[in-house]
């Protein structure tokens, strides 16, 4: 099995977290990492490869022709060009891959990953449903025009089956999409997918994506910090102590932690360098 994430160096402190994590707890040893990167120097990578305690780790750098492919779809300052790594990244990997897992960068894995190596997929690829009323998932399908009952997943864990997601031109129905309706896009990758299959997806277990504000977290074995991000000086949330835990074997161990103004700050650098650039 193949693990992936994408990222550019804002996300350097969550990669290397959830590197350390997936080496200390996923019980994946002999699995391939492939991190598709955006403007990572040599010592960025140093310290993921650090942070990943002996795993094999490879880097595709999001440049050239690879870059090409997703420069002219919408990104903001919130979501960068890297977003669309993951509708690429099934097309990146080596040929003789089946089994390709992507990560989101703000993950902490909790326990195993040995079984979903070997789950059954009876489509392209898995994924965790949003656990929203009907009426929300009806609004977010009109909006990116699938049928109103057609089911909407969170896109930071993704299970794919390579052969079929290849035979079936995910990758180039995403970015169509995503081309075609930058007007329809909020969260940018998992409408561009989530459009492309209109519900047609094999349905993993909360655990495997446990996200939401209300879940359990104890049984979680991936933890998505898409909520109250672990790395601030007022977060609550209930795992944040495990997150800082694993920080403290990275090279971030002594980083501050991010205040409001800290985070204000650095959202407006993002504007100014996007509107210069």
């Amino acid at each position: 099995m193949i693990i992936a994430a994408a990222l550019d160096r804002n996300y350097m402190e969550f990669a290397a977290v959830m590197l350390s994590s997936l080496a200390s707890n996923g019980e994946v040893a002999d699995a391939k990492i492939v991190i598709c990167s955006d403007g990572l120097t040599n010592a960025d990578k140093d310290e993921l490869i650090e942070a990943a305690k002996g795993m094999h780790v490879n880097f595709i750098d999001l440049a050239g022709a690879v870059r090409d492919k997703v420069a002219s779809l919408k990104s903001t300052t919130n979501w960068p060009t890297t977003v669309y790594a993951c509708i690429l990244l099934p097309e990146l990997v080596p040929d003789t891959a089946e089994r390709l897992l992507i990560l989101d960068c703000d993950i902490l894995i909790k326990s195993s990953l040995r079984e979903l190596a070997s789950l059954p997929l009876d489509t392209a690829f898995g994924a965790v449903p949003v656990d929203k009323d009907p009426e929300f998932v009806a609004e977010i399908n009109a909006r990116i025009g699938s049928p109103s009952d057609a089911r909407y997943f969170n896109s930071g864990v993704l299970l794919i089956d390579i052969p079929k997601w290849r035979n079936l031109n995910i990758t180039e129905k995403a970015l169509m999409w995503a081309s075609d309706n930058p007007d329809r896009i909020s969260y940018p990758d998992q409408d561009a997918l989530n459009a492309a299959c209109r519900g047609e997806f094999t349905i993993l277990e909360k655990k495997w994506n446990c996200y939401g504000k209300q879940w359990n977290t104890e049984d979680a074995a991936v933890l998505h910090f898409v909520y109250d991000k672990p790395n601030t000086d007022d977060s609550r949330h209930p795992c944040r102590g495990l997150w800082l835990e694993h920080r403290n074997q990275t090279k971030w161990a002594n980083k501050p932690l991010q205040s409001k103004l800290d985070r204000r700050i650095r959202k407006l650098r993002k504007k100014i360098m996007s509107i210069l650039t």
